[in-house]
């Protein structure tokens, strides 16, 4: 449910400008207190799968424990990475409610240095970890489609059509060419 709030909205934002029509410059404050809730859930719902699916992964204990704990390290340094280099405000979003985070430098600290996007492609490895860590079967299939729903929100838009779109709602936006 969280993915479809944020695609509606961020496409909303983008297009229209919603969240500021409604909100003025309270839209980002109340953009986080509708996603910061849903954020915090995707771990919880992992880990309440995993408590209720305990050890039913195929997999023998200490190999998953190890690759639970290996999943950690990128999870926890995404993490670091995007409160320390990319910040909350724009990690939230804020390059569809301000002009200024639109116009920020690529950020090429921490995590970014390895990869593209750290916070989508590393920190959701961690509710993998979750899994991994209790041996739950049920609450890996959770993760990954978690995962995998992220990386379609966040991937999708940038395909030869979803890009397309998304050019077609900031030129009509601010103007842009793209």
């Amino acid at each position: 449910m969280d993915q479809v709030v944020v695609w509606l909205v961020f496409r909303g934002q983008l297009g229209w400008r919603v969240m500021t029509k409604i909100f003025g410059r309270a839209d980002m404050v109340v953009w986080g207190v509708i996603f910061m809730p849903m954020l915090l859930l995707r771990p919880v719902t992992v880990l309440g799968v995993a408590l209720a699916d305990t050890s039913t992964l195929a997999l023998p204990a200490w190999i998953a424990i190890v690759l639970g704990l290996a999943l950690c390290v990128p999870s926890l340094f995404a993490m670091y990475s995007v409160a320390r280099y990319f910040g909350i405000p724009r990690a939230l979003g804020g390059d569809h409610f301000r002009e200024h985070y639109r116009r920020m430098p690529l950020v090429t600290g921490g995590g970014y240095r390895y990869t593209g996007n750290a916070m989508y492609g590393h920190i959701f490895l961690g509710l993998g970890a979750i899994a991994l860590l209790t041996g739950s079967q049920g609450a890996l299939a959770a993760a990954f489609f978690q995962h995998t729903y992220i990386w379609v929100h966040y991937v999708r838009p940038k395909t030869r059509h979803g890009f397309a779109l998304w050019r077609r709602l900031v030129a009509m936006r601010w103007g842009h060419r793209l």
